[in-house]
Formats: structure tokens, C-alpha cells, sequence
């Protein structure tokens, strides 16, 4: 991955696709190196996020095996979604999707108590319960999980 001038970009492409598929991300210098951390973003906060899930279910006593049969197609209808995700940050617009921030914002908050004193921590749920929080107070709470980063 490369960033910055795209004109040296291609004028170094022949040599670079020596060494591998060269891809330009970005006119930011940053963009190659922010793309990088990001995807690796995305691995992390799945991965803890299962080890989260996991954890609590197991404290709990609930069969770790079945349970994840179930954790499986819930982390599947998540990439289902990405190029729609994508679209409402493009376009602005947020749907409630299966639930509004209303909705999204009981369970964040259960989420919360129940993550309380656990070795991985809360994954930033408080956080993200003062966004909702937030976006309700403006009037916004039948929009959907996405409008927290618009």
C-alpha cells in the first residue's frame, strides 16, 4: 500500500510491482500507514470482542461450544453489513436497521454492568453509551447504530 503523491505513485509503479501488487490508498501522506492500523483495528475489536463474549459466557456457565455456533452467525451478519455500513457514512443517512439508538442504548447498558470487573474490560461500551446518549438528547434516538460516527 502506498499514499501521498499519486503522480510519483505512478511513475514508480513498474518498479514497485516488482516487489509485490503495489495499491494506492490516498493522497494523505498517513492514508497507506492508516489503512494498515485500521484493518488491523478491525481484527483486534473482533477478535476481543469474541474473547469478551466468550468470557462472559463462560463465568456464566453457558456451553462454550454452542454458544459459539450462535457468536459465529452474529460476527457473520456484521460483514453481511459492511458495504451497507459504508453507505449510510457515505450518504449521512442512518437507519435503525433491527434496532434504533433507544433500543441499542438498553443494551449497551447491560452490556456495560455485565463486562463490570472482567480481565478484557468493557471495550469502550461507556464510550459509546455517552455518543447514544448524546445523539437522543438531539433528537436522534430513532436513528441506527451508525449515526454514532456520523
Amino acid at each position: 500500500m502506498y499514499s501521498g503523491s499519486r503522480h510519483a505513485f505512478e511513475q514508480h509503479r513498474s518498479i514497485l510491482e516488482v516487489l509485490s501488487t503495489p495499491r494506492f490508498v490516498g493522497d494523505a501522506p498517513e492514508a497507506a500507514a492508516v489503512w494498515d492500523l485500521a484493518l488491523f483495528g478491525v481484527w483486534y475489536d473482533a477478535q476481543l470482542g469474541l474473547l469478551r463474549a466468550l468470557e462472559t459466557a463462560r463465568a456464566a456457565g453457558v456451553d462454550m461450544v454452542e454458544f459459539s455456533r450462535t457468536a459465529s452467525k452474529q460476527l457473520g451478519h456484521v460483514v453481511a453489513a459492511v458495504s451497507d455500513t459504508v453507505s449510510e457514512m457515505q450518504q449521512a443517512t442512518y437507519p435503525a436497521g433491527p434496532a434504533d439508538l433507544t433500543e441499542h442504548l438498553t443494551v449497551v447498558r447491560h452490556l456495560v454492568e455485565l463486562r463490570a470487573g472482567r480481565r478484557l474490560g468493557d471495550g469502550g461500551l461507556p464510550a459509546v453509551a455517552a455518543r447514544i446518549e448524546a445523539l437522543i438528547a438531539d433528537g436522534r434516538g430513532g436513528e441506527g447504530l451508525t449515526a454514532t460516527v456520523g
